[in-house]
């Protein structure tokens, strides 16, 4: 959810200032990593999502198609896809030629190879104008990697409150309608019960909100 609206903002933020300000362009391209999809894990995973988007999003650029082609030429693989050092080659010199952009990593600590894919990632984007922005459970640590000492932000366990009773509101609404849920209970005490045991995670939330959908369950479980 919260990458979502970052990577929303930033996109809205980038046009803003090519507009009115004539900036060189720039991009946003992101990432989730994901546990419970084995491919979408992986440092290999997450530059290779990078490049295609770039690609997509300069499709009509004949100047970086070609410089990508120069470059799994010159590199000389011979395979039938690109290997991981190709891709991360290609995205470093196309970061070079933007301007301000912006790469968001969600869900860090569902990498497998986390400190290998910081190494990488700090090494592409050192010649670049491009910014990083990466989610995750702060038990990880970025400094110990790269030595660098980067912006963090520790939400509490209170500041996402409102936001998942947001969330949940029309949800419980429309399970209480259908008398999934016990009369005994207003909708509200449960969209507020939900909110506070979830202890901040929102995929705690969400997972709730999938139980109790479950057409196995009724009120009296």
């Amino acid at each position: 959810m919260l990458s979502t609206c970052i990577i929303t903002d930033l996109r809205k933020t980038i046009a803003h200032h090519e507009r009115t300000l004539g900036c060189v362009k720039g991009e946003v391209a992101f990432f989730h990593f994901n546990a419970q999809h084995p491919n979408s894990t992986s440092t290999g995973a997450a530059f290779r999502a990078i490049l295609a988007q770039l690609l997509q999003s300069n499709k009509e650029d004949i100047a970086f198609i070609d410089l990508a082609t120069l470059l799994l030429e010159d590199m000389g693989s011979g395979q039938a896809s690109a290997t991981d050092q190709e891709i991360q080659s290609i995205i470093q010199v196309y970061l070079g030629r933007l301007g301000t952009s912006f790469l968001v990593f969600d869900a860090l600590d569902e990498c497998t190879d986390w400190e290998d894919f910081i190494e990488t990632l700090d090494r592409i984007t050192q010649y670049s104008e491009c910014r990083i922005v990466i989610l995750g459970r702060p038990h990880l640590s970025i400094a110990t990697v790269t030595g660098a000492h980067p912006f963090q932000i520790y939400l509490e366990t209170q500041q996402n409150l409102e936001d998942m009773k947001r969330y949940l509101e029309p949800k419980v609404e429309v399970l209480y309608r259908r008398g999934k849920l016990p009369k005994t209970l207003t909708a509200s005490d449960i969209v507020n019960k939900i909110a506070n045991r979830a202890d901040s995670m929102f995929l705690w939330v969400v997972l709730m909100i999938g139980y109790l959908s479950s057409p196995l369950l009724t009120p009296n479980h």
